[in-house]
């Protein structure tokens, strides 16, 4: 009896699971490889960058080092290893040949290999040694094999392409399974060459790539080609832009041709790698030790490359010892413990009911629940005329909820282009707490705690939605964490607190720094705001700035920045390098305990191609206890220095000079209000203007009775609005009425 209660309950339940009639949605456009599905599914993994040139304290090789230099005493794959996984990492990709020619294994088609040095008396191969290393602690192995070859002699020949593809087949026979064979762009240029000692560029398709990379899925067909698998994420700063389509349309040619891909014909899955190295340069140098990236900026580095659907593969350069340094372990230490802190504590096991605005089909195999159960190969999906839906979970109870993860189901193609995340408190009103741009494989999100009843997430999508997980989490990580909103890129300032937040965001090392402000900004309840042009390391500061900040025509009001920021350009952008500020008005500011090299509200230095349009600083400005090298940089205008291509247009301050000029700078069409006439003998518009600046541009109306009128050899004469002339001596190469 108890058998037969069993078949009749099988039997009604078969019509409901295994009799559905709704079938599972059609890919939408091209859909991964089974490799580049396990690929997609590895991450994050490590290079490993050591040839001649980490004793050479260089970053390229020529080709001529003595391979003797070569000698990792205290070579140890497994701290490597045990660094590596530590840190979060699945793989790891060695640099087997960079662009010096030096092999890291005992080749057969060269001497210029670890087979001739003194390194284990000739006898090593830290290729083998790496991949068994690999291996022993569960990470895969890859490998790199840079095509320019600087050493040989072959180079520039067909020769050398047959060598290239017969060290592939040493590197791809010898050393187990491999997950990603990594081709580097670098292609000729000067080198030993076999002591000619020339330069040699290569035309075309030199290396054949369709035959050559023939070798490769041959002999590990499982491995992703770099530059054909893969495409490089356009940078080495860690991250991919918004929106990323991992499907590559045939219009952009260009873009296949930048980012390696070949197949232009039709629409190809071509995801991002997302290269950087956790020090400035690729190969150890010991000058470098304390500016190796801190936790936080590493973990910001994650959001922005595996948090946005790529993969990231993070450089940690060996020492001339053969180990990573110890700066580089505290920092890998510290990301591993970081990763765990953010996702350690997963709430979907909280969840008590799972809604949906539309199931496909009203089936269970395509429920909401499909997203939370934990499982790669199920998912959540709509009708197919259904492009804009949405997903609601409840948890038992109110949740402390700062993190969220969405993946779609790949496999049926990346269909996502936008999403909002919106939380709902104990009193049931809902408020969006993030949202982002298209998804794909992954979209990592990071919001405010907020306790949280339930979690809504909406989708607007090119198709039906697929989406295989979305996860919720409750960080206890206490680094800094930024959660400035973002649109197309672009970080959206509409308050106090989210300028402080941009500041530390850049000066964490983080790539973007593109924002717009939205509203006027009251800062008199912020003491210190960051320089925002300062990148500061543990150690010291590293001026660097890059983006466009575009203040929309509004205000920040009462301004005050106040901290003893020695050694750097103190304002609110700190210096400007390759940087664009417009459109922003600064009204009343304070600096104070400025101990800086050059100090200006707006900025301390306008350098490196920086420009800024239709900018003003006026009201009450204040220096008080400041300390400054230049006699100008008392805070008086918008900069301390204007130099090395600073350019300043259709700008103003009311109050004291612009700046201290230097060479090479551009002027145009700017005033300091009440001091405008007489500007070029008093030096009132610019600090020292009859100093010895060289090719400085100064055009069109510069105060409303100041007019730049002809070149003369001793200088440019001005006139000033009494009909005389006064000549501005010292300054050298003017171009005056341009």
């Amino acid at each position: 009896m108890k058998i037969l209660k069993k078949i009749l309950l099988i039997l009604m339940c078969f019509p409901l699971t295994m009799c559905s009639k709704v079938d599972p949605p059609v890919a939408f456009g091209p859909v991964p490889t089974e490799r580049q599905m396990k690929w997609h599914e590895t991450e994050f993994y490590a290079f490993l960058c050591i040839t001649t040139n980490t004793f050479n304290d260089l970053e390229w090789g020529y080709g001529d080092a003595d391979p003797n230099i070569f000698n990792p005493t205290d070579f140890d794959p497994d701290q490597w290893m045990e660094a590596v996984k530590g840190a979060g990492m699945k793989g790891v990709v060695l640099t087997c040949k960079h662009h010096d020619g030096f092999c890291l294994w005992p080749s057969d088609l060269t001497d210029y290999s670890v087979k001739n040095c003194q390194w284990r008396d000739g006898k090593g191969d830290m290729v083998g040694d790496v991949a068994r290393a690999a291996k022993k602690y569960g990470l895969k192995f890859g490998v790199y094999l840079s095509p320019w070859d600087r050493h040989d002699l072959r180079y520039g020949s067909p020769e050398y392409v047959e060598y290239y593809r017969g060290q592939l087949r040493e590197l791809l026979t010898r050393y187990g399974d491999v997950f990603e064979v990594w081709e580097d762009g670098a292609n000729g240029g000067d080198g030993y060459y076999g002591g000619l000692c020339e330069e040699r560029r290569i035309q075309g398709d030199y290396y054949q790539w369709g035959t050559t990379n023939m070798v490769i899925r041959e002999l590990q067909p499982e491995a992703c080609i770099f530059g054909g698998d893969v495409r490089w994420c356009g940078n080495e700063s860690g991250y991919i832009d918004e929106p990323w389509w991992c499907a590559q349309p045939n219009t952009d040619t260009s873009k296949y041709e930048f980012y390696g891909c070949k197949e232009t014909d039709k629409e190809v899955w071509i995801p991002a790698e997302v290269d950087v190295s956790i020090r400035p340069g690729w190969f150890y140098h010991e000058s470098e030790d304390d500016k190796v990236r801190s936790v936080d900026n590493l973990l910001d580095i994650y959001y922005s490359s595996i948090g946005r659907g790529a993969n990231l593969i993070l450089n940690i350069p060996p020492n001339k010892k053969g180990l990573f340094n110890e700066e580089d372990l505290q920092s890998l230490e510290g990301l591993g413990k970081a990763l765990k802190e953010e996702f350690g504590n997963c709430l979907n096991k909280q969840i008590a009911k799972a809604e949906a605005s539309n199931t496909r089909g009203e089936d269970r195999a395509y429920s909401p629940k499909k997203a939370t159960d934990g499982k790669k190969d199920t998912y959540w999906a709509t009708d197919d005329e259904v492009k804009e839906a949405s997903v609601t979970y409840t948890f038992k109870e109110c949740t402390t909820v700062n993190r969220a993860m969405i993946q779609e189901y790949i496999p049926l193609g990346q269909r996502v282009s936008s999403f909002q995340i919106e939380a709902q408190d104990e009193y049931g009103q809902w408020q969006q707490v993030a949202s982002g741009t298209n998804i794909g494989y992954k979209k990592l999100v990071r919001f405010p705690d907020f306790q949280a009843r339930a979690m809504r997430v909406s989708f607007q999508a090119k198709a039906c939605p697929v989406i295989s997980n979305i996860s919720f989490f409750q960080s206890t990580y206490n680094g800094y964490v930024s959660y400035i909103r973002q649109s197309d890129g672009v970080y959206q300032i509409s308050t106090a607190q989210d300028l402080a937040d941009f500041a530390k965001l850049v000066n964490s090392g983080e790539h973007c720094a593109n924002a717009v402000l939205t509203a006027d900004i009251d800062m008199s309840g912020i003491s210190y705001i960051p320089p925002i042009g300062t990148l500061v390391w543990p150690q010291g500061p590293i001026l660097h700035y890059g983006g466009t900040f575009d203040g929309q025509g509004h205000i920040i009001h009462n301004l005050r920045i106040e901290k003893d920021v020695t050694g750097a350009e103190t304002g609110l952008f700190g210096r400007l390098s390759g940087a664009t500020i417009k459109n922003l008005g600064i009204v009343n500011a304070t600096i104070k305990n400025a101990s800086a090299l050059r100090a200006g509200v707006l900025a301390g230095c306008c350098a490196g191609n920086s420009t800024v349009t239709n900018c003003f600083t006026t009201g009450d400005i204040h220096m008080e206890e400041c300390v400054c090298s230049h006699e100008s940089s008392n805070g008086e205008g918008m900069f301390g220095l204007i130099n090395e291509g600073g350019s300043v247009y259709n700008s103003y301050t009311t109050y004291g000079k612009i700046a201290y000029p230097g060479d090479n700078h551009i002027i145009q069409n700017c005033y300091d209000g009440e001091n405008a006439v007489n500007w070029a003998s008093t030096g009132e518009l610019c600090y020292k203007l009859n100093g010895d600046q060289q090719n400085v541009v100064w055009y069109q109306n510069l105060g409303e009775d100041a007019y730049p009128v002809l070149n003369t050899e001793q200088g440019t004469v001005v006139q000033n609005k009494d009909g005389g002339y006064k000549t501005a001596t010292g300054i050298k190469n003017n171009v005056a009425n341009k």
